[in-house]
């Protein structure tokens, strides 16, 4: 997928957590004018506010129950000391000028069954469309609140059958495309997106918190093709609110296995579960490498490194790629004081990338290796994708394949 949500609190330096850890607050009953949107008492607000606990929406009761299961394997290695995993340049998206000009530093990239790049960035109100050579061939959306208009576009997640579903984070609705890149409706999104959404098989997913009574602590929720909830699941906070926490129980990372069941990736450590649509945990990755730091409570000071956090996930075949945004080598060259806070001045040196394989079957990392460049996120068929100024200043995106090279590969 792409940068969690944590990365960007850390960049724009104005995430702080005060609430101490062994408090627990329980979660508020409805009220306000929304009929569906839960309220925290005042007192609580500003802390709320402060480390972003967002998706305070209530639904429909239903059976939120997860059934609890699997086994936790704890992930050995590397395996391959002298193997090294390479990136290798696939294709450019964006022009200097006209429709592939793109306007955000921070995009994320979907690739659907035919081969075309889908990108959007920095919550516009629109999404490209590139072929499999780079070359773009639609701009899709405007600013509006008709059909095929956009307010901020959060994610795209496409079917088995390529149809579009677009997720506009500030008018909670999906627009569907079909195939074609033809209009065809819109439905409400019932929940506020702040995760990420995939297709798996031919069950729509999200990620996002839902702070209910009968919700809280479920990270994930099975949608219908009316963006109805049909399942929320996937507990493991037994049902309690924090607000000092929340947002971290609460994000994953996704990435689907197989026709009925996803990977989820916490973002602060490396357990890594396999759920099914249906609810059933089947097992759990445990890893502790010694280059990722686990974290709870990050804070935003010139003097604290930016944190270990997973950014994506990613199978092929019995791979599971695993994308962590971990400290730059220089991080403290790359900021600069901003009143209490700070200002990141060179993303590229404040955090670098490491990316890890992991052969699911077998329960080992094959090998990890620290990227000379920030990767943004990956995508499907194990790519990888980050974007960067062009000779006149310009956004483009660069798309890799990831690829292990071992020593008998390479003639060693």
């Amino acid at each position: 997928m792409g940068y969690s949500r944590q990365q960007f609190y850390e960049i724009g330096g104005t995430f702080s957590c005060t609430a101490p850890m062994d408090s627990s607050i329980s979660c508020p009953g409805s009220e306000g004018p929304h009929p569906n949107r839960v309220t925290a008492p005042s007192s609580l607000v500003a802390l709320a506010l402060a480390v972003s606990v967002a998706g305070l929406f209530c639904v429909l009761p239903i059976d939120a129950r997860a059934q609890q299961s699997g086994s936790t394997t704890d992930v050995v290695g590397p395996e391959c000391a002298d193997c090294e995993i390479v990136s290798v340049p696939l294709v450019s998206l964006g022009d200097a000028k006209g429709l592939g000009m793109l306007e955000s530093d921070y995009n994320i990239v979907r690739v659907d069954r035919r081969g075309r790049y889908f990108l959007i960035g920095g919550l516009r109100p629109y999404f490209w469309v590139f072929d499999s050579s780079g070359k773009v061939t639609h701009r899709i959306g405007r600013h509006g609140e008709g059909p095929g208009e956009f307010s901020g576009i959060m994610d795209l997640a496409i079917d088995a059958a390529d149809s579009v579903f677009v997720f506009d984070h500030s008018l909670y609705r999906v627009t569907v495309y079909t195939p074609d890149l033809e209009f065809a409706r819109t439905f409400p999104l019932r929940l506020r997106l702040d995760g990420s959404a995939l297709f798996v098989g031919a069950s729509l997913l999200v990620n996002t918190g839902i702070h209910t009574e009968d919700r809280v602590g479920l990270p994930f929720h099975l949608l219908d093709r009316d963006g109805r909830i049909k399942r929320s699941f996937g507990s493991v906070a037994g049902g309690v609110y924090r607000a000092d926490l929340q947002d971290i129980i609460d994000r994953r990372q996704l990435a689907q296995s197989t026709e009925a069941s996803f990977w989820a990736a916490r973002i602060n450590q490396l357990v890594i579960e396999r759920w099914t649509v249906d609810g059933r945990l089947l097992g759990t990755l445990h890893w502790e490498p010694p280059w990722f730091q686990v974290w709870w409570q990050p804070q935003a000071d010139a003097e604290t490194p930016p944190v270990t956090s997973v950014v994506a996930l990613e199978q092929v075949a019995d791979t599971l790629w695993v994308l962590v945004a971990v400290p730059g080598e220089r991080w403290r060259s790359a900021i600069e004081p901003d009143g209490r806070l700070y200002r990141v001045t060179d993303l590229s040196e404040y955090q670098n990338a490491a990316v890890a394989a992991i052969d699911v079957g077998r329960g080992v990392a094959i090998a990890s290796r620290r990227m000379p460049r920030l990767l943004q996120g990956l995508t499907e068929g194990g790519l990888a994708f980050h974007t960067e100024a062009d000779t006149f200043g310009n956004p483009v995106v660069r798309v890799y394949r990831l690829e292990i090279h071992s020593p008998s590969t390479q003639g060693g």
